[in-house]
């Protein structure tokens, strides 16, 4: 799960500690923040790693500082991170060839393939 706070949200805001402290009251859950500091805004990503079928999306969108909540299914987590996922990720992209096939690393830009 991803929750995405207001943009500028201060660590030091109540509301951002009381999030913090609701979110780490749960077992079996580690959470995990993300700060990208652009020209303009800051913002802040918390992801929640773990056993996270039982939370409430929207309790935790009532909290102010929470823009928006997202829930990552397993079909759109990161490439190569499961070591039992056997789903082909393989694809080309302007003739180049990239991706795991069969639990094999492939980037090919002009015929060379890595393994």
């Amino acid at each position: 799960m991803i929750i995405i706070l207001q943009p500028d949200t201060p660590d030091t805001d109540p509301e951002y500690q009381r999030l913090l402290r609701y979110l780490g009251g749960f077992a079996n859950i580690e959470l995990r923040t993300h700060k990208e500091i652009g020209a303009h805004q800051v913002l802040t990503e918390i992801y929640l790693v773990g056993d996270t079928l039982s939370l409430n999306a929207k309790e935790i969108e009532a909290f102010v500082v929470v823009e928006r909540v997202i829930r990552v299914s397993r079909e759109y987590r990161i490439l190569g991170r499961h070591t039992d996922d056997v789903r082909s990720a393989f694809f080309e992209y302007n003739g180049d060839n990239c991706g795991r096939r069969s639990h094999q690393r492939y980037y090919a830009p002009s015929q060379a393939v890595w393994r």
